[in-house]
């Protein structure tokens, strides 16, 4: 009990009143989870532009591995595993990114013929639980480039 009282007053005494005020329902900063403290400095609800390849360096039919990095390091490098769902002329394909951050799903649907299509951010856990996007996804032999806007949900 004392320890308890000893930290408080330690905590205390360092706090400096701001100008600025606070929101009676707003949360104190001690209880926002990382996913909040992220989003509410660096990330927006704008969509920003972004490209996201993954180097296929791993795997056999229908799952392939290999490293995932962005434009701008606006999600940390990662790696990454994909699974292919083959329909008629379509592949349909779900990318797992698991970085020091979080794990982002995605889906894309992309063109036997052309290996053109689309890709959208299905659901993420970390920090990663409000990202969403979407965009093109090109399938150069080896790589998986996802070329898009992605954008934070509040």
């Amino acid at each position: 009990m004392l320890h308890l009282i000893g930290v408080s007053f330690i905590i205390l005494t360092g706090c400096r009143k701001e100008d600025s005020s606070v929101s009676p329902s707003s949360p104190s900063s001690s209880i926002l989870t990382a996913n909040a403290a992220i989003s509410n400095t660096s990330k927006t609800n704008k969509p920003m532009p972004v490209t996201i390849t993954m180097t296929i360096t791993g795997g056999t039919f229908p799952t392939f591995t290999g490293p995932i990095i962005t434009t701008g390091d606006l999600i940390p490098p990662g790696e990454g595993s994909m699974y292919v769902n083959s329909f008629g002329n379509v592949f349909h394909c779900t990318i797992t990114l698991v970085t020091s951050e979080g794990t982002l799903n995605i889906r894309e649907e992309c063109n036997k013929t052309t290996f053109i299509g689309q890709w959208q951010i299905m659901e993420g856990s970390g920090a990663y639980v409000n990202l969403r996007g979407n965009g093109k996804v090109m399938m150069p032999r080896g790589f998986e480039v996802l070329e898009g806007v992605i954008y934070w949900i509040q």
